[in-house]
């Protein structure tokens, strides 16, 4: 008498097999969420640099020396309201100021960015 051999997988083998499978599918889908979430707290951080950027170089090139204190504005940038809020501080050097511009979204009390710069007084010619 001849046994038949029998070829596949048992049920435990396979039980086994589709646990591994659902904790590596488990795994890739918590590292994708991750990557999302990433993805867009970089994209924040770097539209609020982009801001505070433009605000800064604003400060920059216009003539007047700005008002010390702070001021408070908002502007629209990629289809989002940001809040920026410039702080204008005396130095020890005269003549001279610390500028400091933060930007965070519009109805939060966050900042997502915050850049420093000097602005000075400047020379005229004449």
């Amino acid at each position: 008498m001849f046994r038949a051999r029998v070829v596949g997988f048992t049920l435990l083998e396979v039980m086994i097999a589709m646990a591994i499978i659902g904790l590596v599918v488990a795994q890739l889908s918590s590292a994708i969420g991750q990557s999302h979430f990433a993805l867009n707290r970089l994209e924040e951080k770097t539209l609020a640099h982009w801001v505070a950027m433009n605000k800064m170089t604003e400060i920059q090139v216009t003539k007047a020396r700005p008002k010390l204190g702070s001021k408070e504005d908002w502007v629209e940038m990629a289809n989002r309201e940001w809040k920026i809020t410039t702080k204008v501080t005396a130095t020890e050097t005269k003549g001279l100021h610390l500028v400091e511009v933060s930007v965070g979204f519009r109805d939060s009390e966050g900042t997502i960015t915050l850049l420093r710069g000097l602005k000075g007084q400047g020379w005229e010619s004449g």
